[in-house]
């Protein structure tokens, strides 16, 4: 999960998921699950779905680059140029 600015509340959780198979999941069994098992704090207020996340070559999660995806996506404008880590385009399945 990664926070974006939101005007509310300053921030907001998105929870970023890989689906197993396109449309296996949606948004709302995502936030009943965390409603489920976790503290109502940490349920995200949105999901976004990506075929992949960015990865280290050892394997371990390029948190920064999820999180820079996400405020490029959130973002009016975008970046300069309007690219996303391509790790972090959004599921095309889905």
């Amino acid at each position: 999960m990664a926070g974006v600015p939101d005007p509310l509340f300053g921030n907001a959780l998105v929870a970023v998921v890989v689906p197993t198979a396109p449309g296996a999941l949606r948004e709302a069994e995502v936030k009943r699950h965390c409603a489920a098992h976790l503290e109502d704090v940490l349920v995200p207020a949105r999901v976004e779905f990506v075929d992949e996340l960015p990865k280290t070559a050892s394997g371990k999660l390029l948190r920064r680059e999820v999180q820079a995806g996400l405020l490029a996506r959130a973002a009016p404008t975008g970046d300069a140029d309007g690219a996303r880590p391509a790790a972090l385009q959004p599921a095309s399945n889905v």
